[in-house]
């Protein structure tokens, strides 16, 4: 069982690397400070990453795995006292987006990852302030599965350091997660970030670091809508051309000058249909009539600030003027009203497109 635990907390971290995210530190209101409790006859050594200037302490007795993904930074073992087991890993979140939320970075592993996981459920999120003087913030949030027959439960910290965005993911069966949670606690308390890197003596030149641009983010929030939502910011809201039914559209280009934009359908909604019933009535009546359309994939997921909407998420493809396009829709309910949030690209790359739609999907906010 422990080893399925261990493959669960691999795959997390390959889904994690190929969302490609970043994050930034949360906001200070209504940060909780975790609460750190001595424990008796556990010894604590402390690992040190040089790169990142990140150290931490774990159990003496624990023991570094040498089996890591691209993004690990370390992966560490062991039980506590010989009874209850469980998991430490910290993993680098790499990205040429600096402008990524810590929010944005939970959402897109809730797409990626979580969405495949069988009874997932998240338990809780917040705020917290952490380290030895507890002046770092992360995110934190507490999630459970089922992987084998077997109920496992994760906690995943963010937090972001000069040198880069980070995670700790701590791994254990659920029936052990509660009594781990003082040692993943003063693990956390543990944390001290320094300045990254080693110094190089004074001959070896400085290499030359080339910056991606920043791709800036602006919010569209108007009166058709109940919610508002992120957009890049150089794209162009355009008009709708007198379509009922397109309540908004924002155009752009991609990396290399693609076509592509963003548009909000909606629809009416029957008071007995289910949001799978919703989903198929808003593709007839606005995808299907597409030429050469054909669904991709299909599925239930909750997106948006907090992962609070509930909705249906379908990739598509049709052909527009002759050329494939690629099309990524949200799908969800507000009031009385079905609304669908689509992505449409033509000649991206499918990276960047899943990126795109991802950053859309967190910044959608249902207006209070």
């Amino acid at each position: 069982m422990k080893s399925q635990l261990i493959k669960t907390s691999l795959s997390l971290a390959i889904c994690a690397s190929f969302i490609n995210t970043v994050a930034h530190a949360a906001s200070p209101q209504n940060v909780e400070h975790l609460p750190s409790v001595t424990l008796q006859r556990v010894t604590m050594t402390p690992f040190t990453d040089p790169k990142s200037g990140i150290t931490f302490s774990y159990p003496s007795e624990w023991r570094e795995s040498k089996t890591l993904d691209a993004d690990d930074i370390v992966k560490i073992e062991g039980q506590l006292e010989g009874k209850e087991s469980g998991e430490i890993k910290l993993v680098h979140f790499k990205s040429d987006d600096t402008k990524i939320t810590l929010q944005f970075a939970k959402s897109a592993l809730h797409q990626f990852a979580f969405s495949k996981l069988s009874e997932f459920k998240s338990l809780q999120e917040k705020h917290v302030a952490i380290g030895s003087s507890r002046r770092i913030q992360g995110e934190l949030e507490d999630v459970e599965f089922n992987i084998g027959g077997m109920k496992a439960r994760q906690r995943y910290v963010f937090l972001a350091t000069a040198s880069g965005t980070y995670y700790f993911v701590f791994t254990s069966p659920a029936a052990h997660f509660d009594a781990m949670v003082p040692l993943y606690n003063n693990v956390l308390m543990s944390l001290q970030v320094a300045a990254a890197g080693t110094p190089k003596a004074k001959s070896t030149p400085t290499p030359t670091i080339r910056k991606q641009p920043v791709v800036e983010q602006k919010r569209l929030d108007i009166a058709q809508l109940p919610f508002s939502f992120h957009y890049p910011g150089s794209w162009k809201v355009e008009p709708t051309g007198g379509n009922r039914d397109e309540v908004a559209k924002v155009e752009g280009t991609g990396p290399k000058g693609e076509v592509a934009f963003i548009v909000v359908h909606k629809g009416d909604v029957h008071p007995d249909w289910t949001l799978d019933q919703i989903a198929e009535e808003l593709e007839k009546e606005f995808f299907e009539p597409q030429p050469k359309f054909r669904r991709l994939s299909k599925q239930n997921q909750d997106f948006g600030s907090y992962s609070k909407i509930k909705g249906v998420l379908e990739e598509h493809t049709y052909e527009m003027n002759g050329t494939p396009v690629k099309q990524m829709v949200a799908i969800f309910t507000h009031t009385d009203k079905a609304y669908a949030v689509s992505l449409v690209t033509v000649g991206w790359k499918d990276g960047d497109t899943r990126q795109l739609f991802a950053k859309t999907l967190a910044g959608i906010k249902i207006r209070d």
